[in-house]
């Protein structure tokens, strides 16, 4: 069972990263977009 899961984390692993940045550079651009009214 910690295999099976060893590896579902391994092919899941750079798209969960993927996923996490992807709000955060939404964030980034929010801010820069609307700092200058």
């Amino acid at each position: 069972m910690s295999a099976f899961r060893n590896k579902l984390l391994d092919s899941i692993g750079p798209t969960a990263g993927f996923w996490m940045l992807i709000p955060i550079l939404s964030v980034v651009h929010y801010r820069e977009f609307f700092a200058y009214p």
